[in-house]
């Protein structure tokens, strides 16, 4: 089954703040609930975690856009405050400050597969359908955005999954 499709006007662009700019979480914060990726999700480089509540709807998207000819793969999810700190190093100002980035509560993901880029069939279907999944793109990770990355996306939590389509 086709997945469903989403208005324009309806797609979510942000959600509630889980970790600010000014509140970081601590150095030895380890998030209870992370879960390991599950073999239907593939991914690069690696061991993954997430928060649990998001693998079903990753999950779910990801199937969906197999379904649609894509193939994206999970470049990274949950980061340590150590991994943080190495990415601050090696991508500087690309990177959140330590202890501020939704990667650390494992709420968000990087793909690649064909996401990286924002005019790209993959990053397109992203921008229509990942909010059907509880899925969204950061405004701030947008092409004019403070920190442009096409292959990010964040989940709040454990969205319900989308209705079929008829």
């Amino acid at each position: 089954p086709r997945p469903p499709t989403a208005h324009p006007a309806s797609m979510p662009q942000e959600r509630p703040t889980l970790i600010s700019r000014t509140d970081a979480l601590p150095a030895n914060d380890v998030p209870s609930g992370l879960a390991a990726l599950p073999a239907s999700l593939p991914a690069v480089r690696g061991n993954h975690q997430a928060a649990a509540p998001v693998l079903p709807p990753l999950t779910s998207m990801r199937q969906a856009m197999a379904q649609a000819g894509l193939k994206p793969s999970v470049s990274s999810i949950y980061r340590s405050y150590a991994e943080q700190v190495a990415v601050k190093i090696t991508r500087g100002g690309f990177a959140a400050t330590p202890g501020r980035s939704q990667h650390g509560l494992g709420l968000a993901v990087d793909l690649c597969g064909g996401v990286q880029s924002f005019a790209s069939p993959a990053h397109l279907w992203m921008q229509r359908n990942a909010p059907l999944y509880g899925w969204f793109h950061p405004a701030g990770a947008g092409p004019s955005g403070r920190r442009p990355e096409p292959w990010r996306a964040e989940c709040p939590g454990a969205p319900r999954p989308p209705a079929p389509s008829a």
